[in-house]
């Protein structure tokens, strides 16, 4: 454990010098810890702090707890690795999943899929990684073991990409869902080729690009969007995206966007421009919808019409709901569906593969993270900044993530948040 910890003192030491959000003089939701305040990193060799899933019946505020003692996972597997977690991101669907009383299988149950730590331990079949190698990945929501929102963690080593020298804890800590959400689409559904094989048509790969062929991403704001949008202009794709006229200036400077409409336009209106903008002989031939069921309506009917009489087929993916209506006879119209558990849980090879091409585009910085925000207090933060995603006043195009080691003292957390007593204890 000695070289692990100052491997981990290091990395946060390098990493989070520049982390800070480019908009943290104007949005500030960090405030210093107190000294004496921070817990221990354990309470012992075999327990930890987790923030705890308790309950759906008491409702949102009473769900949540900070355990204290909670037992540290260990590897069980010879292709597993211990990770000790520095930062971790917050997604939706964690909230979600206690709304809508999905994805936890039993309880407590510690949720969290965004990871960026520190190798520990390895399997005896796990040779790529070894203790002290700085580490990102979007973990498996099946296995409590595997959850981020707690001091350390479990995955499996293919799923598990190597952070570059060159990126903070906080950058890595956006990467996860998102990222991997986006390769997914790209690469497993849409079956675009990888930046770093040919582009040119039938080069090999099921797409078979052609010149005039779109890839129209709806929320182009969000995280998945913004990662998306980066890899299919990497991979010679051209790219249209739907956004808040806020975030064009960074989408179209930053991210390869070539065309950006405005997302308060009517649906008609968005449609129409679309199909503008594209030219002639231009054709979304990829969607991806970011929002819900009624804009993957508005991309269905621009796939559709921008045919124009080619009889290729056409692709999309919804992360928050398909096209209500779609003509049966329209076989033309391929809709898939995102499942991580046959493609990056499932398949380690493609994982692999994936995360190789994944941080070669990071560390030459082709590929860039997404913003991150940090909110304070660690894990005790976690609730507070999920229910600002739920609440939806989270900023658009900025990741919120939380710094484990910022987690207060157990004796100033309640019901999973921090907690400050007054003089009568009140």
């Amino acid at each position: 454990m000695d070289s692990s910890s100052s491997s981990s003192s290091s990395s946060n030491a390098a990493g989070n010098s520049s982390s800070s959000s480019p908009l943290s003089s104007t949005t500030n939701l960090t405030t210093p810890a107190s000294s004496g305040e921070l817990s221990p990193v354990s309470q012992s060799a075999s327990t930890m702090q987790a923030l705890l899933v308790r309950s759906f019946r008491q409702g949102w505020d009473r769900a949540f707890e900070l355990h204290h003692a909670w037992p540290r996972p260990t590897v069980r597997k010879a292709t597993e690795v211990l990770i000790r977690n520095k930062c971790i991101g917050l997604n939706p669907v964690d909230f979600k999943s206690i709304l809508f009383r999905f994805g936890i299988s039993s309880f407590p149950w510690v949720l969290g899929r965004d990871v960026a730590g520190i190798i520990e331990d390895v399997g005896a079949d796990v040779h790529d990684l070894k203790a002290g190698d700085r580490v990102w990945t979007c973990a498996d929501s099946r296995d409590v073991r595997c959850g981020a929102y707690q001091e350390w963690s479990i995955a499996e080593a293919a799923t598990v990409g190597k952070i570059p020298d060159n990126m903070s804890d906080d950058q890595a800590a956006t990467l996860g869902t998102g990222l991997v959400t986006a390769a997914i689409a790209l690469y497993w559904l849409f079956k675009l080729p990888l930046p770093s094989e040919s582009r040119a048509p039938g080069s090999g790969t099921d797409s078979s690009l052609d010149p005039d062929d779109w890839v129209l991403i709806y929320g182009g704001g969000a995280i998945t969007g913004i990662f998306a949008a980066q890899l299919a202009s990497l991979s010679g794709t051209k790219v249209l995206a739907v956004a808040s006229p806020s975030n064009f200036t960074h989408l179209q400077t930053s991210c390869g966007i070539a065309v950006c409409v405005d997302r308060f336009l009517p649906p008609a209106e968005i449609e129409a421009q679309i199909l503008e903008r594209i030219g002639k002989s231009g054709r979304i031939r990829f969607a991806l919808d970011c929002v819900g069921s009624k804009t993957a309506g508005v991309c269905a009917n621009v796939l559709r019409r921008s045919r124009r009489g080619w009889l290729g087929e056409c692709h999309f993916v919804g992360l928050a709901g398909n096209p209500k209506e779609v003509p049966p006879e329209d076989a033309k119209l391929i809709i898939h569906r995102i499942s991580f558990s046959t493609t990056f849980y499932g398949s380690a090879p493609w994982s692999r593969r994936i995360l190789a091409e994944l941080t070669t585009l990071l560390a030459t910085r082709q590929l860039h993270p997404v913003h991150p925000l940090p909110i304070p207090d660690g894990l005790a933060g976690v609730r507070k900044g999920l229910e600002m995603l739920k609440d939806g006043v989270a900023p658009s195009a900025l990741k919120l993530v939380a710094r484990i080691e910022d987690t207060p003292a157990a004796d100033l957390t309640n019901l999973g948040v921090r907690c400050e007593l007054g003089w009568n204890g009140a």
